[in-house]
């Protein structure tokens, strides 16, 4: 008789199959885990960062002249709270994928649960529609502008210009 442990759910091996099954259930399990502090967080901040996956590609690196094997990797962007750090929403891209695009279902989904006050992010989510986005929620992007921003030409009374 077998008494090993059985999973409960059982996933066909397909990579695709496998991201549209489990994405929704682990989304609405960081959402469900967030919820307790909805009452506490109202300051959030958005990053990203990569992680290896079991998989491995050939890289080519031109300074050596040489093949060699690595691992794959994908990156994951999540809100946080500033104060708790609880995770209040995640998005997972390709490893080289650029961050600001990935900023508005961050901030929608944490919307969705919470009040926004302010949301900080580094430059590489920085865009018009990233900063615009937030005032609509009523808070207030800090995000820095990058050395080449041009002062912005379209009202948003709660992003002031400074370059860093």
């Amino acid at each position: 008789m077998d008494l090993s442990p059985k999973p409960l759910i059982t996933i066909p091996s397909s990579d695709a199959l496998k991201t549209l099954m489990v994405t929704p259930i682990i989304r609405a399990l960081i959402t469900r885990s967030s919820l307790p502090l909805k009452s506490v967080e109202t300051q959030f901040a958005v990053d990203a960062s990569g992680f290896s996956t079991v998989r491995t590609m050939t890289w080519f690196e031109a300074r050596y002249v040489h093949e060699q094997e690595v691992h794959n990797w994908l990156k994951m962007h999540l809100m946080t709270g500033v104060k708790t750090n609880i995770v209040t929403s995640v998005e997972i891209s390709e490893a080289y994928a650029g961050d600001a695009p990935q900023f508005s279902s961050l901030v929608k989904a944490t919307a969705e649960h919470f009040q926004l006050n302010e949301v900080a992010a580094d430059k590489g989510y920085l865009s018009k529609d990233n900063l615009k986005l937030v005032a609509e929620y009523g808070a207030t992007p800090y995000i820095p502008f990058k050395s080449n921003s041009a002062e912005p030409n379209w009202p948003c009374p709660s992003v002031a210009v400074k370059s860093v």
